[in-house]
C-alpha cells in the first residue's frame, strides 16, 4: 500500500499517536493539580480501603512493555519519575522508586525528595525490592537463632496482576513467604493507580493497523501459524497465549502506532492446533486488515475477551505461556478454567528467537534504511556545526527537532524509534536524557554533545549515537572518547565460537575503559527489530544475568554501545548497529562455526576527537576503513554542502607507520639535501 496513505490512516485514527516531538514523556506524566503529597494521600486511602499494606506499581503495561501508552503511565503518574525502567513501591509510610544505572540522576531530579526515595538499583547496598519486602513483613532469623516478626500482623502487599509477570509473580511470592515462615503475601488488586488519575487519564490510543507485506517481511503470517504449531507438536500442547506486542505484530505482519515509537496494535493472540485468535479492538481494522488476517485463518474478538477465552473458550490440552511475558493475570484466568485437562504449559515462547532471526529481505531492507538514516544524521552534523560556528543558537529540542525532520525526508520514513537523546554538556551525562522546551540547554561550541536517535522505516530500525565536539577538546576529554571508541572497535573486531553469549561479549567493549579506570552502567548492545522495537531481545551484550541465556547466531541485529558519563562535565556514547554472520577463518576447530559483526550504521566517527597516541595501528585501520566506507556509501546522496562536509570527517588519520614513513622520507631527503649542498 501508498506509505503515505497509510501514515494519514494513522494520525485521522488518533493523531496523538504520531506525535514524536521532544516534549512527549517516554512515561508521560500528564498534567495533574495534584501535589505528589496529595497522590500519595489518595492511593493510601485506597489501600486501606482494601487492607494493604504496601502497593507494588510496575513500569509496563498489560503487555509488559517496555515503551507504553500515555494511558498506562501509572508509574510515571504517580512519581513523575518519566523514565522507561522502573518500579514503585508505596507502603504506609515510606515511597520509593527502584530504577538502573541509567536512570539515576533523571530519577534524582524528578522525584519530589520530600515526598520519595531513590532505590539505586544494581548497586550492592540497594537491597532488591523483594529483599526490601522481606525485610519489612517477614519472619526473619535473629543472630541468637530465635525466630522474630519484623512486623507483628500479616500483610498484604497488593499489585494489578495485569501489570505483573507470571515469573515476577512468582519470584516475589516467594520471597515474601519467607520459607513458609513468611507474615506477607501477594495479592492481585485492581487499578488503584488509576482510581486516582481519574478524569485526566489519558484515553487508550485507537490507532489504525496496516499490513506489513511480505516484501518488506518476507515470510507470510501461514507459514508463521505453520511454525507455532511445529513448536505446539513437540510440546504436546494445544494452544499458545502470546502477550508481547511486538511478537503480535511479527506473527501476523500487522503494524500500528498504539505506542509512541514502536509500530505495534495493542492486542492479545492465541495460536491453537487448528485455529488462531486476534483479541483487537476491531475499531482499528480496516476492511483490507480484516481479509489480512482472515486468508491466514485468524478470527478476531473483543480485546477484554482473552480471559473469559481463557476461561471457557479453550477446552483440551496445555497452553503454553512465556511466564517472562506474559501477566500473572492471564495464568489466574486460565487457572480458573474447570476443564482439567486445560492447564498452563510455562515455557520459553518460540516468538522472541523466531523474530530476531531476520529473514534475507529484512536484513536487506535494515541496510537499505540505514543508509537512508545516515544521509538524514549527516546532513544534520552538517548543518548544526554551520550553525554554531555561525554563533547562531540552536537548543537540544530544536536540534533534535531538526534531525527529525530530515529523516522525514527520507523514503519508507514512518517516525522516531525513540524520543532522541539531545544532551550537550553535562546532559550528555544523563545516560537517557530528553530534553525539554522548558529546560533544556543550548548547545555550545566549547562543549561536547551527544546525540542518540533513530527512525523507525518501513524497511526497518535505526538506532545511532555520536558524539562530537565542534571546539577545541580537552585532553582528558579526547583520551576518555578514545577509550570508548578502543571498546566500540574491539567489540566490531570480534570473532566467536557458536554459542557465545552477549555476557561473554561485553568485556571486550570494557577492557580499554578499565585500563583507565573508567566504566559504564548499562549494557553494551540490545537487539533491533525490522521495523518493530528498537530494543529486542532475547539476545543481549551485556553484564547482567540475563545476557548469558542466548547465544548470538546468525542473521540477528545487535548494536554496538559503549560509552563513558562524567557527570556535570559531559558524556560519550558511540553506538552502531550490526548484523550477527558467519565468520570466514582459515580453521573450524571441531567443526565450530565462527561467528562476527557486521556493522551497517553509516555515519562517520569525529577523528578530531580522537588522541591518537593511544590507538594501535590495527584501530587505526579500523577507524580509517571505517569512515571510507562511510564516505562511499553515502556521498553519492548528498546535497554539495553535505558532500564537503563528509570529506573532512572521513579524511584518514596517519597511522602510526605512515607517519614513521614520512619522517623517514623526510630525513632521508634532508640528508640528500645536505650531500647536494656539500657536491
Amino acid at each position: 500500500p501508498d506509505f503515505q496513505l497509510v501514515h494519514k490512516a494513522i494520525r485521522m485514527a488518533d493523531p496523538e499517536q504520531m506525535n514524536t516531538s521532544q516534549d512527549d514523556e517516554e512515561q508521560s506524566s500528564q498534567p495533574s493539580a495534584m501535589s505528589p503529597a496529595e497522590k500519595l494521600s489518595a492511593l493510601r486511602a485506597l489501600m486501606k480501603r482494601e487492607s494493604l499494606s504496601a502497593l507494588l506499581v510496575p513500569s509496563g503495561d498489560a503487555h509488559q512493555s517496555e515503551y507504553i501508552a500515555k494511558h498506562d503511565g501509572r508509574r510515571a503518574f504517580v512519581s513523575g519519575f518519566t523514565g522507561s525502567a522502573g518500579t514503585v513501591l508505596v507502603t504506609t509510610d515510606a515511597a520509593l522508586l527502584w530504577t538502573d544505572g541509567r536512570y539515576y540522576e533523571q530519577a534524582g531530579l524528578q522525584l519530589d525528595a520530600a515526598h520519595w526515595t531513590l532505590m539505586k538499583q544494581g548497586l550492592p547496598d540497594t537491597p532488591k525490592i523483594s529483599e526490601y519486602l522481606r525485610a519489612q513483613y517477614c519472619v526473619v532469623s535473629a543472630d541468637d537463632g530465635a525466630v522474630e516478626t519484623a512486623k507483628k500482623e500479616p500483610r498484604r502487599v497488593g499489585v494489578d496482576a495485569r501489570l505483573l509477570s507470571k515469573q515476577e509473580a512468582d519470584e516475589l511470592t516467594k520471597a515474601l513467604s519467607g520459607d513458609g515462615q513468611g507474615s506477607a503475601e501477594l495479592v492481585a488488586v485492581g487499578d488503584l493507580v488509576s482510581e486516582v488519575w481519574g478524569d485526566v487519564r489519558p484515553s487508550p490510543p485507537l490507532s489504525a493497523a496496516f499490513i506489513q507485506p511480505e516484501a518488506y517481511c518476507g515470510t507470510a503470517v501461514s507459514a508463521k501459524l505453520g511454525k507455532v504449531r511445529e513448536f505446539l507438536a513437540q510440546k504436546r500442547a494445544a494452544a499458545l497465549c502470546v502477550s508481547a506486542l511486538d511478537e503480535i505484530a511479527w506473527l501476523l505482519n500487522v503494524r500500528s502506532a498504539d505506542i509512541s515509537y514502536n509500530p505495534v496494535v495493542i492486542s492479545y493472540a492465541v495460536v491453537c492446533v487448528e485455529s488462531a485468535h486476534w483479541f483487537v479492538d476491531e475499531r482499528k481494522l480496516s476492511d483490507e486488515v480484516r481479509s489480512h488476517v482472515s486468508q491466514a485463518g485468524v478470527q478476531l474478538h473483543a480485546y477484554e475477551a482473552i480471559f473469559d477465552f481463557l476461561r471457557a473458550g479453550l477446552t483440551q490440552g496445555a497452553v503454553v505461556l512465556d511466564p517472562q511475558s506474559t501477566s500473572w493475570a492471564l495464568h489466574r484466568a486460565l487457572a480458573e478454567n474447570p476443564i482439567a485437562a486445560v492447564k498452563s504449559l510455562l515455557t520459553t515462547s518460540p516468538l522472541p528467537l523466531a523474530k530476531a532471526l531476520k529473514t534475507a529481505v529484512e536484513l536487506d531492507g535494515m541496510r537499505a534504511c540505514h543508509v537512508r538514516d545516515g544521509v538524514a544524521l549527516c546532513k544534520y552534523l552538517c548543518w548544526l556545526a554551520a550553525q554554531l560556528r555561525a554563533g547562531k543558537p540552536v537548543s537540544e529540542v530544536s536540534g533534535a527537532d531538526h534531525l527529525e525532520r530530515l529523516r522525514g525526508e527520507q523514503s519508507d520514513y514512518v517516525s522516531l524509534s525513540f524520543a532522541t537523546i539531545s544532551g550537550s554538556g553535562s546532559n550528555g551525562a544523563i545516560i537517557h536524557y530528553k530534553p525539554e522546551s522548558s529546560t533544556c540547554k543550548q548547545l555550545h561550541i566549547e562543549e561536547m554533545y551527544l546525540v542518540d536517535s533513530g527512525a523507525q522505516y518501513r524497511d526497518g530500525t535505526t538506532d545511532v549515537t555520536r558524539t562530537v565536539h565542534f571546539g577545541v577538546p580537552t585532553a582528558h576529554q579526547r583520551r576518555c572518547y578514545t577509550r570508548v571508541l578502543q571498546g566500540h572497535i574491539a567489540l566490531a573486531q570480534a570473532v566467536f565460537p557458536e554459542g557465545t553469549t552477549g555476557y561473554q561479549l561485553d568485556l571486550l567493549a570494557r577492557q580499554p575503559l578499565w585500563r583507565d579506570g573508567l566504566n559504564y552502567l548499562h549494557g553494551t548492545g540490545h537487539g533491533v527489530g525490522a521495523f518493530l522495537n528498537v530494543h529486542e531481545g532475547p539476545h543481549s551484550i551485556s553484564f547482567r544475568d540475563t545476557a548469558r541465556l542466548q547465544p548470538l547466531l546468525p542473521t540477528m541485529t545487535v548494536t554496538n554501545e559503549p560509552g563513558y558519563y562524567e557527570t556535570g562535565q559531559f558524556g560519550i556514547r558511540i553506538e552502531n548497529v550490526c548484523i550477527v554472520r558467519e565468520a570466514s577463518t582459515p580453521h573450524n576447530f571441531n567443526g565450530t562455526r565462527y561467528f562476527c559483526l557486521e556493522t551497517i550504521t553509516m555515519a562517520p566517527i569525529q577523528t578530531s576527537l580522537v588522541d591518537v597516541s593511544i590507538l594501535s595501528e590495527n584501530e587505526l585501520e579500523w577507524l580509517n576503513s571505517y569512515n571510507a566506507l562511510v564516505k562511499n556509501t553515502l556521498l553519492p546522496l548528498l546535497d554539495q554542502n553535505t558532500k564537503a562536509w563528509l570529506e573532512i570527517q572521513c579524511a584518514p588519520l596517519a597511522t602510526q607507520a605512515n607517519k614513521r614513513g614520512a619522517a623517514k622520507s623526510a630525513s632521508s631527503a634532508a640528508t640528500t639535501a645536505k650531500k647536494r649542498q656539500k657536491a
